[in-house]
C-alpha cells in the first residue's frame, strides 16, 4: 500500500459507517412515521450533510497535518465550511425545507457513525517502542 492511499483507506471504514447509521436512521424516521416521506427525507438529507461534513473535516485535517501548507488557505477554508454549515443548516430548517428535528436525527450519524465505526475496527496494531540494549 502506497503513502498516498494509505488516509484514503483510512477514512474508508468511518466514512461507509455514517453512511450506513444515516441510512438507518432514514428507514427508522420512516418506519416511525408511519411511511410518511418527509421524516425520511429530512433524514436522509441531516445523513447526507454529516457525510460531507465528515469529508470536509478530513480534509482540513489532512491539510493541517501534511507537511508545508497555507495557514490563510486553512484559516479560509475553516470559515467558509463553517459558514457554509451554520448558513445552510439554519436556511433548511428557518426556510421549513426540511423539519428540524428529523434532519438532527439524520445528523446524528456523524458522530454515531464514527463511534461505531472505532468500536468494529478492532485492536489497533501495536508498537514496540522500546530501546533494545546492545551488549
Amino acid at each position: 500500500m502506497t503513502d498516498s492511499s494509505e488516509p484514503r483507506t483510512a477514512l474508508t471504514r468511518p466514512l461507509s459507517t455514517v453512511a450506513a447509521v444515516g441510512l438507518a436512521a432514514s428507514v427508522v424516521s420512516a418506519l416511525w412515521a408511519r411511511g410518511a416521506s418527509t421524516p425520511f427525507w429530512a433524514t436522509a438529507v441531516g445523513a447526507v450533510v454529516a457525510v460531507v461534513q465528515l469529508l470536509a473535516v478530513a480534509y482540513w485535517v489532512r491539510s493541517a497535518l501534511g507537511p508545508g501548507g497555507n495557514v490563510l488557505w486553512r484559516v479560509l477554508f475553516s470559515l467558509l465550511k463553517l459558514a457554509v454549515l451554520f448558513g445552510g443548516l439554519g436556511w433548511l430548517i428557518l426556510a421549513k425545507v426540511v423539519p428540524a428535528v428529523p434532519f438532527l436525527f439524520g445528523y446524528a450519524a456523524l458522530p454515531l457513525g464514527i463511534v461505531v465505526a472505532q468500536l468494529t475496527a478492532g485492536a489497533a496494531p501495536t508498537r514496540n517502542h522500546s530501546i533494545e540494549r546492545t551488549r
